[in-house]
């Protein structure tokens, strides 16, 4: 158990309060302790990863969220090609080529980038076996 899971309620509300305000000043606020304390807390090395922690499993969390929102959100693009509108129709289509440019392009992005990695790689070689063999 970290020390800031044996501490105090107001440091616990102060952690919660940190992730969901947006400032120091309001965070303090809301878990009822005094700014100048709660910025004090944040110069403790076990506060402060125990706020990174939190931080971090809040981050996964929302990450989540949205991936699996994106998944629904092409589910009901894909329903509605079927739609009566062409309106709609032409939208949905147009949302999905869009998104799949997009996808297209970060895929391409990667690769490029992974390319001119192993292209530097292989020049530093190359740079090596050139100052062994002089």
């Amino acid at each position: 158990m970290s020390a800031v899971e044996r501490s105090s309620r107001g440091q616990r509300a102060a952690l919660t309060a940190l992730l969901v305000s947006p400032s120091i000043r309001a965070a303090a606020e809301s878990a009822g302790v005094g700014e100048s304390t709660l910025r004090r807390w944040l110069t403790q090395a076990d506060f402060q990863n125990e706020y990174r922690r939190l931080s971090r499993e809040t981050h996964q969390q929302a990450v989540s969220a949205v991936l699996s929102a994106q998944l629904e959100a092409v589910a009901v693009l894909t329903r509605l090609l079927a739609s009566r509108s062409p309106d709609v129709r032409l939208r949905a289509a147009g949302k999905l080529l869009d998104l799949g440019h997009r996808i297209a392009a970060d895929d391409l992005d990667q690769r490029l980038t992974r390319l001119e990695e192993i292209a530097k790689q292989q020049e530093q070689e190359k740079w090596a076996w050139d100052a062994r063999t002089a």
